[in-house]
């Protein structure tokens, strides 16, 4: 339904999964494309790594928007793009978000080149190829993103369907705008690389790789992750990955070698040491003790090392 959704409209849609609720429900996964804005203008705003921190504090911004007003709507990015926001609602509470736009409105065309040289100026940035790349943006009309918006309210309203047929318990989920409770003091950069750890926790992510994809060097990387979050990165890949090896463990009839392949690790053993140095337990006996036996509760109060933490299934 998602691919049908794109292919009826010049609208470009993604998902920001606030609750981990993709890892269960493989149905409502897009491609990797459809996770951040991909389409060309968005993609040379977020080449410069000021383009790509402020494309993220926007993002941000719109998700605590969203989940607070439980509801859509209509809105220009900081650089001009139309999109419409719809929040995924199950049973009352927010899980996710659908974007559906990266196009211009015929009746903010000239605002949205007038924020793009505002945008420039202030970030002392050449504004022209960022011009000549909003003219190539899909122009609508309103009449067309009304029919839009109501396409967009349909595949949210079919995504609930999904869920209700998947019986999943909702007190599994919680919603997090990234990083809790205090992601307003972390910077950009590290909010970019929680995000980029989360969404590819299951590749072979080191901290080159994440540095690589935000742009920057490792070492400077590592220093700002530490400064902000009071752990390493590295160590940060692996809690999140034990985090979800925990949730496969309490929900799916899985082997270790199996969980440890869908978390990221290598190898069984590798998977098993680090499983036992952050829960306190091997994973075997983490399996058969059970997630809320006394001895893994005292395990998961004494586990975590910083006061941020990344929503996601497992938490």
């Amino acid at each position: 339904m998602f691919q049908l959704l794109e292919e009826t409209s010049p609208l470009k849609l993604n998902f920001e999964d606030l609750s981990g609720i993709t890892y269960d429900v493989p149905d409502l996964r897009l491609l990797k494309a459809n996770h951040i804005h991909s389409c060309q203008f968005c993609t040379l705003a977020k080449r410069q790594r000021l383009g790509h921190f402020d494309c993220v504090r926007n993002k941000l911004a719109t998700n605590r928007l969203a989940t607070r007003r439980q509801c859509g709507f209509t809105g220009q990015c900081h650089l001009g793009l139309t999109e419409l926001v719809q929040p995924l609602i199950y049973r009352g509470r927010v899980l996710g978000i659908f974007y559906f736009g990266s196009v211009v409105l015929k009746a903010t065309e000239g605002a949205g080149r007038r924020r793009i040289k505002r945008w420039a100026q202030r970030r002392k940035s050449d504004a022209r190829p960022l011009l000549q790349a909003f003219e190539r943006v899909p122009l609508i009309d309103a009449a067309q993103l009304h029919a839009c918006r109501e396409r967009l309210q349909l595949v949210a309203t079919l995504a609930e369907r999904v869920l209700d047929a998947h019986g999943l318990p909702l007190e599994r989920y919680r919603t997090a705008m990234i990083a809790e409770p205090d992601h307003k003091n972390i910077p950009p950069l590290v909010q970019s690389a929680m995000h980029y750890v989360h969404r590819n926790q299951s590749e072979p992510l080191t901290v080159s790789a994440v540095a690589a994809y935000l742009n920057c060097h490792a070492d400077y990387l590592s220093r700002v992750f530490k400064q902000s979050v009071r752990s390493g990165l590295a160590d940060y890949i692996l809690r999140v990955r034990i985090d979800r090896a925990r949730h496969l463990i309490a929900t799916e009839k899985l082997s270790l070698g199996e969980i440890a392949w869908r978390t990221g690790f290598q190898d069984q053993s590798h998977f098993s040491r680090v499983f036992k140095r952050l829960v306190g337990v091997p994973p075997g006996q983490y399996q058969g003790e059970g997630p809320t036996s006394p001895l893994t509760e005292k395990s998961n109060r004494l586990r975590e090392p910083s006061r941020y933490r990344i929503a996601s299934a497992s938490r």
